[in-house]
């Protein structure tokens, strides 16, 4: 497949813009040419991260679910090739959700971006892949209790080296989907999208030490303004709960819920789902990486004006108890991590507005 091509010719001259600039062409590269019609309705994301995996760029419409996703999965990634062990022209990829993925589908491609000789950057992208096996076409089955029954797991293993295709993997990726031909076209999309954004990147690293020094720089600008907006909120705990009838089976008649615990302090903030419900038998149950996006996602909004990357999240701490529904134990089944997500993003901002409410009587 050729190579997309596309440089932040127009790019501002504020590297968090111009890095932002990249990822956005790099998720509108795969909006136009994956085979998936799923895929082609936006379920993907695209973003750049340091070698560390700390975020820099999520682009400037990113979809939270996948967008916020990609960082668990990279680290993922990095916890089995470390970027230093990496070589030009390689590429990784994983699904698994006890490996920083979310849900089978969604496959996770990532790429090294070198220069002079060193990893400066990691370029990766997730999109929702049609069907990657699993009891039912489509790889969500609503009626699984078992992640076994979702799909073929991925733990992260190299695909490409050297630009070249591990054709014995690849074939056993195709061979467990429904719809073969879409599934390599896509993952094929995956890695032309990657490639182009390395060689859009390369305009931005001819001098690789002020790359890093600006992308710190962006980093704890971004992490002193949400630590800002928390600064000036009143210390204390702030509940809420948000919740929805019960479709999993292992949840009974109760509803399904899930309660968050504010507790602020200072320039910190503590988000604590520990109170969540045991995790179910049915696939209402968000990985980690899930449930990160929903955080990240808050995190981003404490600060709007900030530059969206590792910066955001770094004055919040995330607390789960293992065996809930936001942490759920293996082989939990999680195709149905979206409803959760769901729930979560709203009881955060629900737990933020009495924290806002508190602000303005004081």
């Amino acid at each position: 497949m050729p190579v997309p091509h596309f440089a932040p010719s127009a790019c501002p001259s504020d590297l968090p813009d111009c890095l932002a600039a990249v990822a956005d062409s790099m998720r509108e590269a795969l909006l136009a040419r994956c085979v998936s019609p799923l895929a082609q309705a936006g379920l993907c994301a695209a973003a750049l991260f340091l070698p560390d995996g700390r975020l820099i760029a999520p682009g400037r419409r990113p979809l939270p679910l996948l967008a916020g996703s990609l960082g668990p999965a990279v680290q993922g990634i990095l916890g089995e090739f470390p970027a230093h062990a990496m070589e030009p022209g390689d590429g990784f990829i994983s699904n698994d959700p006890w490996r920083g993925g979310s849900r089978l589908p969604e496959i996770v491609l990532l790429r090294p971006v070198f220069a002079h000789g060193e990893v400066r950057a990691l370029a990766a992208c997730t999109l929702h892949h049609q069907d990657v096996g699993g009891m039912t076409a489509g790889s969500l089955p609503p009626a699984a209790t078992s992640v076994h029954q979702e799909g073929l797991r991925i733990p992260p293993v190299r695909l490409f080296r050297a630009e070249q295709t591990d054709i014995a993997l690849f074939r056993l990726l195709c061979t467990n989907s429904r719809t073969p031909d879409q599934l390599a076209g896509d993952v094929r999309t995956q890695w032309s999208v990657l490639q182009a954004g390395e060689e859009a990147l390369q305009l931005l690293l001819d001098a690789p030490a002020a790359f890093l020094r600006e992308c710190e720089a962006a980093i704890v600008a971004s992490e002193a303004a949400v630590r800002r907006t928390l600064r000036h909120a009143p210390d204390g705990e702030y509940r809420f709960s948000a919740a929805r009838d019960p479709d999993n089976p292992g949840a009974g008649n109760e509803p399904l819920r899930v309660p968050v615990l504010l507790r602020k302090q200072g320039d910190r903030l503590v988000i604590d789902l520990t109170g969540c419900a045991t995790q179910g038998a049915g696939p209402a149950n968000a990985s980690r990486a899930a449930v990160w996006s929903a955080v990240s996602d808050f995190a981003r909004g404490l600060a709007p004006r900030a530059a969206a990357n590792a910066g955001c999240t770094a004055p919040l701490q995330l607390r789960t108890a293992p065996g809930t529904i936001v942490d759920p134990a293996f082989p939990a089944a999680v195709n149905g991590s979206a409803a959760v997500v769901e729930m979560l993003s709203d009881a955060l901002r629900g737990a933020w507005a009495q924290v806002q409410a508190a602000e303005r009587g004081a």
